[in-house]
């Protein structure tokens, strides 16, 4: 996972959520690229 690597701030206010989002964007990417 990035966790705190696009959304540090994110990550410290919602915690699971944002790092469940950044998770599922970054998978989002690799399978775009």
């Amino acid at each position: 996972a990035a966790e705190g690597h696009k959304f540090p701030q994110e990550l410290s206010a919602k915690g699971e959520t944002a790092s469940t989002f950044v998770e599922e964007e970054t998978e989002e990417v690799f399978i775009t690229h």
